[in-house]
This record gives structure tokens, sequence and C-alpha cells, in this order.
């Protein structure tokens, strides 16, 4: 990428969304509605929500929650970050620590900052299996078809938005 691109240092906008995007999940959720704007998408076990209002009151539903990440993967798009996250989720401070998958396609906005334009969030491995009795390839299968599900939305998105 050029260094007349805004993009260039994709990495560093990955990483700082990341880290205000969590810090602001596991403190002060009400602010994080400022990361989504009106068109974004958050995908959510399988329900969509739509808009930063939508996607504000789903995630305010949620019980407490603290995020650990073990891995986070960025990469540029050609209008923005995609940033595919995995870690460690603490539910109302249990001790036992759930696993998820989190995939963020992060875009310029109008106001030169950047916001979350779509977001698929994972299931958690200890719940599909302690829960549901699913096996390990099972959740694999599906966390990586919720991982392609949310590449296609964002690819869909981008082919449409050139129409």
């Amino acid at each position: 990428m050029g260094s007349q691109n805004p993009m260039a240092d994709y990495n560093t906008v990955g990483n700082q969304f990341l880290n205000v995007y969590y810090t602001k999940f596991d403190t002060s959720r009400g602010e994080i509605a400022m990361l989504y704007g009106p068109n974004s998408m958050l995908t959510y076990d399988g329900a969509q929500f739509m808009g930063a209002a939508q996607i504000n009151e789903k995630l305010a539903s949620l019980p407490k929650l603290t995020h650990k990440i073990t891995t986070a993967d960025i990469q540029p798009t050609l209008n923005g970050v995609l940033c595919f996250v995995n870690g460690q989720l603490m539910i109302d401070e249990s001790g036992n620590p759930l696993m998820f998958s989190q995939v963020f396609h992060v875009v310029p906005s109008e106001n030169g900052g950047y916001y979350c334009k779509r977001c698929s969030y994972g299931r958690s491995q200890r719940y599909l299996q302690t829960e549901l009795g699913i096996s390990v390839g099972l959740i694999f299968t599906l966390q990586l078809l919720s991982i392609i599900g949310g590449i296609l939305s964002i690819i869909w998105t981008h082919i449409i938005s050139h129409l």
C-alpha cells in the first residue's frame, strides 16, 4: 500500500480499533455505539442486528464480560481493515473462561476516524460442548463457517457498493 493511502498502516488501525473496542466493551459498554455506524451490522450467534442503536441494545443486554485476546490477525481490504480475533471470555467473573471468535470489518468514517461496518461474533467452544454436546471438530467447522460468512458479507457489501 502506498504512503498516500490512509490505510497504509493497517496493523496500527486494526490494533488501535481492537484496543478501544474491547476496553469499551468490558468497562463502559454504553459508549460502544460510537464504534458502529447507521449502516453497521452485527451477527451475534446467528442473529443479525442493523445500525448502531440495535447493536448497542443487543450488546447492552449481555452480562458483564471480560475479553482476553489471544490472537488478532489483521489484513487490509480494498476499503478498510479486516480483523479476526480469537480469545478468552469471562462471564460475570466466573473464573471459567470461554473461547470466542470475532471478525470485524473496520472502515474509514467521514470524520477521519474508523468504525465497524460489519462484525460477526462466534459462539464459545465450552458452551457448545457442555450445553449442547457438540464435538470439537464440529465446533471448529461452525466457527470456520461463521468466519466465512462474515468475510462473504464484507465481499458482498463491497460488490454492492461498487455497482
